[in-house]
Parts: C-alpha cells; structure tokens; sequence
C-alpha cells in the first residue's frame, strides 16, 4: 500500500515537471491539456467518478502523453522516461478506480479517528488509499497550475488568449468539456496523432502488467508508423489495408474493456464467428486473457428470452389445417390445404413480426360498414388500402360477390378464405400456445408485448445473468418486433449499436440501399465511428461468359490467394465452383454448407419414390418403370454400395439389352440389394390409406437401414451417410404423425423437411478461401470478393413469396414488399463491396429461353450512377472438336473389314454423304447407344406398319399366295382386328404393357395407313380386272456381290398383278418427293450425277435402292423373262394420289452400275482417305458428330 502511494506521489510530481518543460517548449496548447487532465484527476478520486468513466479519462491521458513525447522530442531518452512514468500514472487510475475512486466525498468527509480501529481502516484500508491518492493529486495540481500560470502571465496578453478564458471561466467544468473537445478534434487532424511502433512495443515489455495501456497500444499500432531512432525524426508510412467491420467492432469494445459483462448479437452464426476470430486476435496482442463475452444471433436472442423453440413447418401445417377445418365446414383434403396452407404460415408470421392489428388488416369485407364507421383507427395510408382492395368486392355499397355460391369463383372463393382468416390466426395462436409451440413471428411478438408490461431491464436480466451491456452488431432489414426491442433497451440504456454503414455507395440518399439503413442509424445512433480514414473505391472487373458453368471455369484466373470471397446467387453453382478451384488454394471454407437437395443420396431417395408412384400391376404381376430403374442403377449411391458385385453387374447388363418398357419384378429379384429396393410399396398412388403411408415409410427406412453400413464402409461417403441420417429421421417423424394423405402429398411433406438440411463442409471457418451465398457475406468484409451469376433476376433475385395478403394492404399496414426485398439486396451489395480492394463481377450472357443474358443492375449502376471506372472483358467459348477438314487414312485392314460387312443402299449414301461417317458405321461398326422409346419414333411406326402389312397378306392369313378382291373388302370390315395387329407390334417395339398418351394418336394413324394401302390395293385390283394378285415375298432377303464387296437387300413386298410383271414395292412412312421416284430415259443422266455428285442436299434418297432392288431381282433367276416394275407406297400421300409405278429406266440401270463400280473402287483404294463432308449441316444430326470433331 505504502509503495503503490509513493509511486503515485512520483508520478503526480513528474506531471508537474512536463508542465513546466511544456511551458518552457512554448507549447501552451498541451501544457493546458495536461493541466487540465491533472485537475481532472483530482476532481476524479474525489468525487469517486465510476470505473467505466475512469478508463474513458485515462485514454484522454494516454493520447496525450504520447503528444508531449513528440513535443519533447529535443529531450530523446528523457522523453521517453516521461513517458513511461506518464502512462504508469495512467494505469494506477484505471485500476484503482474501482476501489479508490468510487468512494465519494462524503466518505472522506466520516473519516474521523475516534478510535485505535478506525485509525487502522484509515491508514490501512481502502479509505486510506483514496486520501492519499486525493493528497497527491492535489500537490501535482497546484504545481501544474503555477508553472502554467507563470508562463502564461510573462508571455500571453490575459485579455486576448484562449487560455484565460479558461483559467478563469466561472464553470470550470464546461471549460474542460470544451478543452477536451478541442484537443480530440486537434489530434485528429495532426499526424503527431500517429504512434512511434518502436516506442509503443519497448513500452509493451515495461508495462507486462497494464492491460488497458497494452490495448491501446495494440489498436493505435495498426497505423504503423516507423520511428528513425539516428536522425530523431518519424517517419510515417499511413497503411492502405482496409480494417474489416467486425474487427473495428472487436478493437473498439477491447480497448474500452469490460467486454466480459457484454452481450453481443450478431445477424448470423458466420458473423459470429469471425468476431470471435478478431476478438482472439485483440486478447493475444493484450496478452492478458478475459473471459468470453455471451455472443448470439439475432433469432437466438429472441427464443432464449422466450425460452420456446421453434416448430418446424410441417408440424406448423398439420396445426393449422386443424384449425382450418374447424372454421370451414367444406374444407379441402390436406393434400389439397398443403399448398397454399404455406402461404398463410408466411403471411402470419409477417403480421406478427411487423406489430400490424390482424383485426385491421383481416377485416371482413361483407361488414364493410362497420369499417367505415370506425375510420378513426386507421392511418391515412391504412384507409387507402383498405378502400382499394375493398372496391374490388363492393360496388356502390353491395357485395359484387356471391360467398354462399357452391361452385365459388375466383373472387368468391378468395373472399371466403379471406374471411376467416382473422378467426383462424387467433385460433391457430391458441392452439399453439396450448401445446408450448410457436413459430418465430409469435415469439417475436410475444417479447415485443412483454416489453409494453415490464422493464427491459427486468426481462434481460432474467435471461441474461451477469449481461450488463448489449450490443447489436451488423443488423441490417429491422422489422418492427426487433425495433421495438431495441427500442426499449436504448432507452433503459442497456445497449449500443454498430451499424455496418459507412462507404460513400451504401448512403447515397438514391441508392435504395440506404432504404432501412439510414432510419436505423438515425433511431439507433452508432456506438463509435467507422472507418476514420474512410474508404477507397474498389478496383471493379465486369466479366461476361456465355455459360453458366463457365463462369466457375474463371476462378482459377481471377482467385490469386486465400483472402477472397466467392458469392454464389446462384446455389446450383456450387458443385461446378468446388471442382474449379485451384489445386494450390488448399484452405476452403463453404459457409452455406451443402445442401441436402444438391446431394446424391437425396437424389437417390427421390428416384425410388417416383419408381414407387409409377409402379404398374397386371394379371397380379408388379412392373416398374423403366425410366426410374436405369437412373436408381446410374446413381451414384447404387453404384456406391453395389461396387464389385458381379451379379449385380450381369443382371444390370441383361435389363438392359432386354430393353423392357415396364420391368417386371421377377427381373429384379433374387440378388441381396434388388431385394431391398424393387418391392412395391406404393400399391395405389390415388388412395389417402394411412395404411399404405406407414407402409412406405417402413419401406424407405428399410432400405436406408439396409444401405447404410455399406455407405459406412466408404470414407468418401462420409457425407452421404450424413444425409442417410437425416432422411430416416424425417421419415420418422412424418410416420408418427399418422397422416392419411396421398404419397405425393407425403412425399412433398418429406422435401419440405429435408430441404433445409445441410451438412458443413470440414474447413477452417476462419482461413483460406470462402464460398458463399449473398446472406452469408453480411457484416464480412473481404480484401478481394468474386461474385458469379451477376444477371438481373438472379443478383438481386426478382422472388417474392406467395401472399394471401394483397399488395397494397401490404404496403398500407407496412409489410414487406417487393421494394423492400429490393433494397435488402442493394445493401448486401453495396455493404459487401465499401472495403473490398478489388471484386470482380461475373454474368451469364447467353439469352435462351427464359435467360434473357442482362447484367445486373448493380453494374450499370456502378458505372452509370456512381461513375466508377470499370473493366470490361469478354469470355468467348471454344469448343474442344476439332473443326479442320482432316482426313482419316485407309488401310488395308479397313478395306478388308469392308469386304466382310454385308453393304446396303443406305450403307453406301453414307459414303456419298460423308465418307467419315461410313467409316464409324461401317468400318468401326459404331452404333448409338439402344435406349428404351417412351413414344414411337418414325422408324418404329415404319417398322409397325411394315409388320402389320406383312401380317395381313401372309398366307395364313390370305389363306394362301394370292390376295383377292373379297379378303381385302373382308379386312376392312374388320378394322378392330387390324387395330389389334397394331397395337401388338406397338406393345413389340416399345416393350411395354400399355400404349399410352401419344402413342395412341400414332396407333390411329397406323391403323388408318394400313386400311388406305388397303384400299389402294382394292382399287389396283378392280381396275385391272384381275380377282387378285400373287404374293411372290414379303421382306425377302436377296445377297449379291458386286466387286468383291458383299450387298443385301430385303425387299418389303413382291407381287405379280397382272401377267409377265413383277411389282417391286417398297413402303415407304417417310416424306417422298417427286424427284425421288421420277426416273426415266430422259433424266436418268441427271439423277444419276445428283446420286454421286459432291453435293448433299439434293441427292435423291431410293434411287440407289431401286438399282440394287432391280439388279437382286434381274440376277437372281427367279423372275427371268418378266418386266419389272418399281412401285413405291407412300401411305401419308395415298389419300390424296395413286400409288406410285416406277418402269425400269435401262438408261438409269447403265449409268449407275458405271459411277458405283467407280465408287467401289474408291472405297477399296487405300490411297483415298475418308474425308470429312464440307456441308456441315449434314453434321447436324449425324450420330458421329461428337467423336469426328463436328
């Protein structure tokens, strides 16, 4: 005690001696500060000024010693020990304060010796020390007051300087405001303001033990200033690194200490942790540790003074359907309520977070009346949008709708569910509270009304024990519950507020991101001055890239380092981003997590329930889909757990090649994990059997049951099984619920429950590169930020959430609307990009169906507005084929692979077209993968009604080889029999059980070719008078071989109408032009060149298989002697013509076989490369495009 007294009595004589070598220095400004801070000292102990006020008074006193150091500066190390010895002054009061300095006057006044134990409290204790330290601050004082005096008498005129003004002032008290005032201002714009890094670090090692002079130190030493102990001078190097908001938050609240009795609240978890982060940093530059202060979210701090929990939404939608039927006697099913039962959750919660009178705002329009005789309650804008939206159900005082109408129309059916809303919030609230749920608006509420009954001191102290401060940091969008309570505690002086508002951009009065902030700021003042040195303009690079996922393509360009933000607006984005970061960058943190809805296992889980909704039964046999098996067996998560199993991969390969449109389950059973997974469950997708509920939830549990162990024994899946977690435990909580719904309905409830969930990705939080969405970034601040995705619609997100509400009574009762979600993204714009050295700004341009390729707002802003220079660049996308016009080279093997292969006609116009595409078919035998039809595509209905014509005329049929007049005219009595033909040979091709949807349309249009070919025959008949014509083959086969290569054909019919004639007939689905069929001595040189000619689009397509056909006929001795006759059936054009003969052109016959024997000779010499055709629209829908580079 004795000790601490005598260094304080030290330390008060050495603030005299800097007096008087201030006075001696000339400088009168800091002589009178210190002066003045001596008197303050001593009115200080005296008067037991609080500890809190103590500390602000010793930071006054540090600023200014670090002052008369360089105001001293000619003294060199003297200085320095006046320093020293001024800031351990300092210190003494800081912490002393608390014992000494709270003790008043009057204490001093009772302090009398009237016995031996009260000499010893006054010598010894607490009160002793509060004397002596008054004693000493008085001998400093009247020592500073006399140098000051003296110099001030010999070399200032009293009447005219400042300074007498405050010598002799009658309020001594306001001058020392003002002096103080003046001083601040005066250090503010000087640079002496800036500390010598050297000193304050040497200072750091004497001064181990003083906290708060360590805090200040550390805060004052960011400026970085250099000190050149050789030539006495400074040297000051002011640092251009931005200083992120929360740590300003951070450094502000540390330097003024008692952190450990606060309570900070924060928008979302990320903020908090990165004000943790900084507060950590402050504590070690301290070197002393604190304890933690309490730190939550602005949604946690409301539930924890609540002390409820929130519901979750299904949960929310099955209480309010019950209240819902309550009040509506012709209520829908909940499968129908489901869907618009969600909109009354969000409208309920905006009543109850924005404080609007749901009396008001629900008024019944049938007593409109009333409404008006009671006007007196409503505010001018209220009345206005009570009036609009009433006139669309009033006229002239009469209701215009019918609410008892039993077939309500669009208003009536609005009205009546308008009508009981106000009965169904209040009986929805009721039964809410009954049962000790709430959603998040009741809660907000809730407190917002405690506040009206009790003390915000009371109801925060009952929460928060031991809290004595709050402190709102980085809020942004206020809605009224928030302000209110924040209202409350600013005036119980409970709480400070830090706004995130401070570049020039965000508080442009036109920028509609100052929409809520400048009203925040204005009702919740700043607890302290952001960014003093203010901010510099970022550096802006705007970046088109005609793709979506080309825009993650560029990060590796534009991420140089760790300290950048990537935002995603777009979340689907995610996937691509993660892949494209560069290998170097090994620190990554993805804040929004991973949703649950962008993981494999969610896909997989809906893939089985859509298998389940389309299951299919027939003569007591189960089918599924084929659609829903192939994707479950390309999912990753099938692949996953059926790794290395053969079975699985032979039974797989044997679907397949099947090629089944419905998959019966004797299929798929048999193997272990088939087992569990094809089972029907879902037996009547239109039934609402809770029966059938329960059963497909076990059915879900099961196979996650079944599936997770072998997702356990994969590391890499770690996260998967995560989700696998997390969906049985959805599927739980639904089947406990004992809903009576349809599955859609309940699949629906389960997406409800699963898309909020996400799994954090395993990062540092803290370091390395962050990826975010736009509400992770609020209150972060980064030195380089990368937004993708930056198109108008997408950044700012042009979504408004469903209302039952309608607009202008939203905006009459002051609830949130489309300009309010519009400002709320302006500022996490603008707020995100005030410190930021550099961002670059990245959009999609391509303008494809609904994108229209615009670039935000914000950019043309940045440019328009603000003037801001900005760099534009261009992505321009190269595909990767290759697009010169090489050439395959021939070999000896590929000719002799061609000698082996059975050539057709269509074989070889693949040569005349594009020899490339004649060696990936021929040659290389490429084909593009069979998949299984959902519809008939044109060759499956030529194929359909070339089996159904070859049906009708086969001799078990015709009852032999001759077709007649009366069995035509018999079969088209019976179109029902040739519909059934059809749809069997439909049923063929599509391996399925059922023609469905299109293919119904197509089964008539079939059956209607096949009668008119069947008509055409009749009249080919009566019109040559024969009774019938004899079937000579139906699709026969004919083989030739022409140069050593090997040709076949099959010819669809072959008949003999009249004698010495054979009919060649082709059928043919397709579009037949004139120019194809038209063949006479006359053209046939010019057919004959367009058929080998370079150019492809006017070569005619049966012109080369009407020459093979007729040289197969003439060579194979079967038809010798007889005249052939080319006849094509076109079926679309027999309802408008005849069919078609084409005579044998002898001249045609000629000059074709010379040009192929001329292009077989090409193709055999391997000198002849296959070349790429020039026409690339014959590319266009070549199945070989990909791998030829086209």
């Amino acid at each position: 005690m004795t000790g601490l007294v005598l260094r304080h009595l030290v330390h008060c004589i050495v603030d005299s001696i800097i007096v008087e070598l201030l006075c001696l220095g000339s400088d009168g400004e800091l002589a009178l500060a210190c002066t003045s801070l001596s008197l303050n000292a001593f009115l200080e102990i005296g008067l037991g000024i609080p500890y809190y006020v103590a500390e602000k008074l010793c930071e006054f006193r540090c600023m200014l010693g670090l002052f008369e150091s360089i105001s001293l500066e000619s003294l060199c190390d003297f200085r320095i020990a006046l320093t020293l010895c001024l800031t351990a002054h300092c210190q003494i009061h800081a912490d002393l304060s608390a014992l000494a300095g709270e003790m008043s006057l009057q204490t001093l006044m009772n302090l009398r010796v009237t016995t031996f134990g009260n000499a010893y409290y006054m010598f010894a204790g607490p009160a002793s020390l509060a004397f002596f330290l008054y004693l000493d601050e008085f001998v400093s004082l009247c020592m500073a007051y006399r140098a000051l005096c003296r110099w001030v008498l010999a070399f200032i005129d009293v009447t005219a300087h400042e300074t007498s003004k405050f010598l002799f002032h009658d309020n001594i008290f306001l001058s020392q405001t003002k002096l103080m005032s003046n001083v601040i201002s005066y250090c503010k714009g000087n640079t002496l303001f800036s500390i010598f890094k050297i000193e304050l670090l040497k200072i750091g090692k004497y001064l181990r033990n003083f906290e708060y002079y360590r805090r200040m130190c550390y805060i004052m030493a960011q400026r970085v200033p250099i000190f050149d102990a050789k030539r006495k001078s400074s040297i000051f190097v002011k640092t251009t690194d931005m200083t992120p908001f929360l740590k300003q938050v951070a450094d502000h609240y540390m330097a003024r200490g008692g952190i450990s009795g606060t309570c900070f609240i924060f928008p979302n978890r990320r903020s908090q942790v990165f004000f943790t982060k900084y507060l950590g940093e402050a504590v070690k530059e301290g070197g002393i540790p604190i304890v933690a202060p309490k730190m939550l979210t602005i949604n946690d701090f409301f539930f924890r003074i609540s002390g409820s929990k929130p519901a979750d939404r299904v949960t929310l939608l099955l209480e309010l359907y019950e209240c819902y039927k309550a009040l509506n006697p012709k209520h829908e099913t909940l499968d129908e309520f489901i869907f618009w039962g969600d909109v009354i959750l969000g409208d309920y919660d905006d009543v109850d977070k924005y404080l609007v009178d749901p009396v008001r705002l629900f008024a019944n329009v049938s007593e409109f009346k009333e409404i008006q005789d009671s006007y007196s309650y409503l505010t001018e804008n209220q009345r206005k949008a009570v009036e609009s939206f009433v006139s669309h159900f009033r006229s002239e005082g009469r209701l215009t709708v019918d609410l008892n109408s039993g077939n309500p129309n669009v208003k009536e059916r609005f009205l009546q569910i308008w009508n009981i809303l106000l009965p169904l919030y209040n009986n929805f609230r009721e039964r809410l509270s009954g049962k000790g749920l709430a959603y998040e608006g009741m809660v907000y509420r809730g407190l917002a009304a405690r506040l009206d009954t009790e003390s915000a001191v009371d109801v925060m102290g009952a929460a928060f024990e031991g809290v004595e401060e709050y402190v709102f940091v980085g809020l942004n969008a206020l809605n009224e519950c928030e302000k209110k309570v924040m209202r409350r505690m600013r005036d119980a002086g409970l709480a400070e507020f830090c706004w995130d508002y401070s570049g020039a951009m965000v508080k442009n009065p036109l920028n509609k991101s100052s929409f809520f902030m400048s009203r925040n700021v204005k009702d919740f003042p700043q607890a302290f001055e952001l960014d003093p040195d203010g901010l510099k303009t970022p550096e802006i690079d705007v970046i088109s890239v005609p793709s979506s996922v080309g825009q993650a393509k560029l990060i590796p360009s534009v991420v140089k380092d760790e300290r950048c933000a990537v935002v995603l607006p777009d979340e689907t984005l995610l996937i691509p981003v993660l892949n494209s970061i560069p290998e170097e960058i090994r620190d990554i943190n993805v804040t929004m997590g991973y949703p649950m809805k962008s993981s494999a296992f969610f896909d997989f889980m809906t893939l089985v329930s859509s298998m389940q909704m389309h299951l299919r039964q027939k003569d007591g046999k189960w089918y599924y889909y084929h659609s829903q098996v192939w994707s479950l067996f390309s999912s990753g998560i099938f692949r996953k757990v059926t790794f290395g199993d053969k079975a699985v991969r032979d039974r797989i390969k044997r679907i397949k090649e099947d090629m089944k449109y419905y998959i019966p389950q004797e299929d798929l059973a048999g193997i272990p994990v088939f087992d569990l997974l094809f089972r029907p469950a879902v037996t009547d997708p239109k039934s609402t059997s809770g029966e059938q509920i329960r059963a497909f939830a076990d059915y879900q549990k099961t196979l996650v049951k079944g599936l997770a162990p072998r997702l356990a024994e994969d590391s890499s899946m770690a996260i998967e099984l995560e989700f696998a977690k997390a969906a049985y435990s959805a599927v739980s909580q639904l089947q406990a619920v004992g809903l009576e719904i349809l599955p859609m309905t309940y699949v629906r409830l389960l997406d409800q429950l699963l898309g909020p969930v996400s799994i954090p990705f395993n990062g540092e939080p803290l370091k390395g590169l962050q990826i975010m969405g736009p509400l992770e970034t609020r209150a972060l601040d980064f030195s380089q930020v990368m937004i993708l995705s930056c198109n108008e619609g997408m950044f700012p997100r042009r979504s408004v959430s469903s209302s039952f509400i309608p607009p202008e009574l939203r905006k009459g009762f002051g609830l949130p609307t489309y300009e309010f979600q519009d400002a709320v993204w302006a500022y996490y714009f603008y707020r995100l990009i005030q410190r930021t050295e550099k961002v670059t700004l990245v959009y999609d341009s391509r303008t494809e169906g609904m994108k229209n390729g615009e670039e935000s707002r914000y950019i043309k802003q940045l440019e328009y507005h603000f003037n801001l220079p900005i760099k534009r660049s261009f992505v321009k996308a190269n595909a990767s084929g290759d697009f010169s016009p090489k050439e395959i080279a021939k070999t000896a093997e590929d000719v002799e692979a061609i000698r082996r292969t059975n050539l057709s006609a269509s074989a070889l116009k693949n040569y005349l077209d594009c020899p490339a595409k004649f060696y990936y078919a021929t040659v290389k035998r490429l084909r593009k993968r069979d998949e299984v039809s959902e519809d008939l595509d044109a060759g499956m209905l030529g194929n359909v009604f070339h089996g159904t014509m070859q049906k009708l005329y086969s001799e078990e049929m015709a009852g032999g080889k001759v077709v007649t007049c009366e069995y035509l005219s018999s079969l088209l009595g019976k179109t029902s029999a040739i519909k059934g033909i059809v749809r069997a040979l439909i049923l063929e091709q599509l391996h399925s059980l059922e023609v469905t949807g299109r293919d119904l349309v197509v089964e008539d249009v079939i059956v209607e070719y096949v009668v008119k070919t069947l008509k055409r025959d009749r009249e080919l008949l009566r019109s040559s008078g024969s009774d019938g014509f004899e079937i000579l083959g139906l699709e026969k086969k004919f083989e030739r071989e022409i140069d050593g290569f090997r040709f076949v054909g099959y010819v669809d019919r072959m008949d003999s109408l009249r004698p010495g004639e054979i009919r060649i007939i082709d059928y043919k689905t397709g579009r037949v032009e004139d120019k194809d069929v038209n063949i006479s001595d006359g053209n046939a040189e010019a057919v004959v060149d367009a058929l080998f000619g370079p150019v492809n689009e006017g070569r005619p397509k049966i012109a080369l298989q009407l020459y093979l056909y007729d040289v197969f006929c003439r060579e194979s001795g079967l038809f010798n002697g007889q005249r052939m006759v080319n006849v094509i059936y076109p079926p679309a054009n027999l309802f408008t013509e005849q069919v078609k003969e084409v005579p044998v052109s002898e001249t045609f016959m000629n000059l074709t076989e010379e040009r192929l024997h001329g292009l077989l000779a090409e193709i055999a010499s391997v000198e002849i490369p296959f070349r790429r055709t020039a026409e690339e629209k014959t590319c266009s829908l070549c199945d070989f495009r990909m791998i030829c580079g086209r």
